[in-house]
């Protein structure tokens, strides 16, 4: 039933085109997101039904593929017009595992033994009808202490500013080390120049930046990239008023923002104050070899 293609064999015209017709259709599963954001990847068809869905992988291991999170996206799912079945996900994963052996992916469809993530929501439109009602006590603290500040909010941060930005601060942020910086300007640079993101940056009085948020926009989701915020953001709750203008700004436009979570139970606690909804999601991960 499903078929496995290679980049090489894939018509990257097509798939953008059905992937536009999709019941869902994300930002981070167009072509060239993929070609940006993977290591290798290629895609598993399903001729019968007109389904497909992308896989990440990497030869890490004695030369032997490995299936991984692509980069900068959190999960994945079956492109079609219609919502995949539950015998469409077995028929999947039985392929997958056919193909590859081991590796780990995240789905919306519970896999017996999977672990259960969390992704959180928020409807802006809920904003447009209860405000900051919404917010935990916590979160109303903060945003009511930085409408005190002078704050200036830059949506044109190009990315050269923020890779000059990141090389001052590199300290503040460890996981830099490990970071793909020329994968993630290669990617920004796409995305600002497809009209499908851009940077919001919080600057002080004297148009110090502060904190930068990465954003991504498919019409109807706005999802969070990544954020970076320095030790003078943190100590003025810069981010919080980030947050605070993005909302107030798509409040009105009937779209949801979509926080994608995070395990860092800092991180989790800081979108959860905004009241969004919990939407589970699951990663499936497995190996022939145990």
């Amino acid at each position: 039933m499903w078929e496995w293609k290679s980049r090489k064999q894939i018509n990257t015209v097509e798939w953008n085109e059905v992937l536009q017709e999709s019941f869902e259709s994300k930002i981070e599963w167009y072509s060239e997101y993929l070609d940006i954001s993977c290591d290798h990847w290629g895609a598993f068809f399903n001729k019968q039904n007109n389904q497909r869905i992308p896989v990440a992988y990497n030869r890490k291991y004695f030369g032997l593929a490995k299936v991984y999170r692509q980069d900068f996206c959190q999960q994945l799912n079956i492109i079609g017009r219609n919502i995949p079945s539950e015998s469409d996900w077995m028929s999947w994963k039985s392929a997958l595992e056919k193909r590859f052996y081991f590796g780990a992916v995240q789905t919306p469809f519970f896999f017996e033994g999977a672990k259960e993530r969390t992704n959180l929501i928020l409807d802006l439109d809920s904003y447009t009808q209860n405000g900051i009602n919404g917010f935990s006590s916590h979160h109303k603290r903060s945003i009511e202490k930085t409408t005190s500040s002078y704050f200036y909010f830059d949506y044109s941060v190009s990315v050269d500013e923020l890779k000059s930005w990141l090389d001052v601060h590199a300290k503040e942020f460890s996981y830099l080390k490990k970071f793909n910086l020329i994968r993630f300007k290669r990617l920004l640079n796409w995305l600002i120049s497809n009209g499908s993101g851009w940077l919001l940056g919080v600057r002080s009085a004297d148009h110090e930046l502060l904190c930068i948020g990465v954003f991504t926009d498919d019409g109807s989701r706005i999802s969070y990239l990544i954020s970076f915020n320095s030790e003078a953001g943190k100590k003025q709750k810069a981010m919080y008023a980030l947050f605070d203008q993005l909302i107030k700004k798509y409040s009105a436009t009937h779209k949801i923002l979509d926080f994608e979570g995070s395990d860092i139970p800092g991180v989790r606690r800081f979108f959860e104050g905004f009241g969004p909804a919990r939407i589970p999601y699951y990663e499936h991960s497995w190996s022939l070899f145990s």
